[in-house]
C-alpha cells in the first residue's frame, strides 16, 4: 500500500504558509521531505514532525486566528459581515467537517469569505474560523448540522 504524500502546495493550503516560507523552512531544516522529479514530496510523518515544532505551531496559530482578529479590528465593515468560530473535539468529525467546509469555501472564492481550519493534537480540538457575508456564514452554519 502506498503512503499518502503531499506537495508544497498541499502543505501551503493546510498551514496557511506561503510557498516561499515553506521553502525557507526546508532550507533551514525545519521541514524535511524528498524531491521527486524536481518537486518536493512530504509524507504524513514529515508533516507530523513539522507541525509538532513549537515555532511552527505558533506561526500557524497566528495565521489561523488572523481572520478573526482582522474581523474584530475592522469595526464598520462596508457590508454586513459575520465571523464564525466553531470548535470540534472529535478529530474524525473535525476532519469530516473540514472537507465539507473547505469545499464550500472554495466554491465561494469570490473575496467575500475567508476560511481557516486547524486541529490541535495537544488540546484535542479542531478550530474552524470563517468570516464573510452573513448569507455565506448562515449557509456554512447549516452545513455544521
Amino acid at each position: 500500500m502506498n503512503e499518502k504524500t503531499y506537495t508544497l502546495s498541499d502543505l501551503s493550503a493546510m498551514s496557511g504558509t506561503t510557498l516561499r516560507t515553506l521553502r525557507s523552512d526546508i532550507k533551514s531544516g525545519l521541514l524535511s521531505g524528498t524531491k521527486d522529479a524536481g518537486k518536493w514530496i512530504f509524507t504524513e510523518n514529515d508533516l507530523n514532525l513539522y507541525f509538532s515544532r513549537p515555532e511552527i505551531r505558533q506561526r500557524i496559530r497566528s495565521k489561523i486566528h488572523a481572520p478573526a482578529c482582522l474581523f474584530l479590528d475592522a469595526l464598520g465593515h462596508p457590508k454586513p459581515s459575520t465571523c464564525l468560530i466553531h470548535d470540534v473535539q472529535d478529530k474524525a468529525e473535525a476532519e469530516r467537517l473540514n472537507a465539507v467546509l473547505a469545499a464550500y469555501a472554495k466554491a465561494r472564492a469570490d473575496g467575500n469569505m475567508s476560511y481557516t481550519y486547524f486541529y490541535d493534537d495537544e488540546k484535542r480540538c479542531g478550530r474552524f474560523i470563517m468570516t464573510g457575508t452573513t448569507m455565506y456564514i448562515r449557509e456554512a452554519i447549516a452545513l455544521l448540522q
